[in-house]
């Protein structure tokens, strides 16, 4: 996928630099449930594993998000399923040194394009902390609405959206 100022694509390793500077910051981890990688290795090894867990999945994924202009990886985006569920799942996880310039919305928004008019999925779910008001913010402006709590996921409390293709249909013409 792109977008005008991003390439939404398969990681490589070459991201593992990138991708250890995004998940090694405490602020973005708190807010997607992560564990910090030990080394730009073992970070090598995850993506490795993130591409093999994802590579036969009907053309959903979680993908390097890339800054064309600068050819450096800002981010990931991903749209899966839920754990334990058929329930497919958007999200998004950005460099905090990116944070303020639209750029999780430009590409959630293509993520959510894709899965409504490639992989024509019925819904699309998000979930966040319900602190998380930078994603709350994101999931409003791509269109997901707030359906309140759930436990469903993940042994904890958290804030569920959803977007339907027929009302995202509707909405693009």
């Amino acid at each position: 996928m792109q977008t005008p100022r991003l390439l939404i694509r398969d990681f490589c390793d070459a991201d593992a630099e990138d991708a250890f500077e995004l998940y090694s910051d405490d602020e973005v981890n708190r807010g997607i449930m992560g564990t910090a990688p030990s080394s730009v290795e073992q970070m090598r090894e995850n993506l490795r594993a993130v591409r093999g867990k994802y590579a036969d999945l009907n053309g959903m994924g979680v993908w390097a998000v890339e800054l064309c202009d600068a050819r450096k990886m800002i981010g990931t985006c991903l749209l899966k399923p839920l754990p334990n569920s058929e329930k497919v799942e958007i999200g998004w996880h950005l460099n905090r040194a990116f944070w303020g310039y639209g750029f999780a919305t430009e590409f959630a928004s293509a993520a959510l394009h894709y899965g409504f008019e490639t992989l024509m999925l019925d819904r699309i779910y998000a979930i966040l902390f319900e602190w998380n008001l930078r994603s709350w913010n994101v999931a409003v402006r791509i269109g997901l609405k707030h359906q309140g709590q759930t436990n469903e996921f993940h042994n904890q409390t958290l804030e569920l959206f959803v977007a339907a293709r027929e009302e995202y249909l509707r909405s693009k013409v």
